[in-house]
C-alpha cells in the first residue's frame, strides 16, 4: 500500500485533471511547512495583482528578480540542475504552487534544464501574479541548486 502525503497527492490529481483549489492550498502549505516556512495567503482568482504592470514597473521588478530578463513581452528565466530528476522535482513542486495561484506558466524541459515564460494572457502583459511566481520559482530552485 502507498500513502501519499501533502503535494505528492496533490500532483497525481493534478495529473488526474482534478486538482481544486483547496487541494492546493493543502499542498502548498505542506510543502512550506516542510521547508520551516509559514503559508502566505495564496491568490485564488484574485483580482489583485491581474493588472498589467508598467514598462517602469517591470523594469523595477526585474531588478529584485536575478536572471530573469524579458523576451518578447515576457518574464524568462532558464534554470539548471544537476540532472533530469531534480528538474522534473523543481516543475512538480512549482505546478503545485502555480495551480494554488491560479497562474500557470508556459516552459519547456529538456534534460536538466527548464525554461520559462511567465505572462498574464487576460491582462496582455507581466502582472504581479507573474512577479510573484518568478520569485517563488527562483526561491524553489535555489534550495535546490
Amino acid at each position: 500500500m502507498v500513502r501519499l502525503v501533502g503535494g505528492s497527492r496533490a500532483l497525481l490529481a493534478a495529473a488526474a485533471g482534478c486538482l481544486f483549489a483547496e487541494e492546493a492550498a493543502t499542498s502548498l502549505r505542506s510543502v512550506q511547512e516542510a521547508d520551516g516556512e509559514g503559508a502566505p495567503p495564496l491568490c485564488y482568482n484574485s483580482p489583485m495583482g491581474t493588472e498589467k504592470l508598467s514598462e517602469d514597473a517591470v523594469r523595477a521588478a526585474l531588478s529584485t528578480l536575478p536572471a530573469w530578463e524579458l523576451q518578447d513581452g515576457k518574464l524568462h528565466r532558464r534554470f539548471r540542475f544537476r540532472d533530469f530528476r531534480e528538474a522534473f522535482g523543481f516543475m512538480a513542486t512549482v505546478a503545485t504552487i502555480a495551480e494554488a495561484m491560479n497562474h500557470h506558466p508556459e516552459w519547456r524541459n529538456v534534460w536538466r534544464e527548464v525554461e520559462i515564460w511567465l505572462t498574464t494572457h487576460d491582462a496582455g502583459g507581466i502582472t504581479q501574479k507573474d512577479v510573484e511566481l518568478a520569485r517563488a520559482m527562483s526561491e524553489r530552485a535555489a534550495r535546490l541548486q
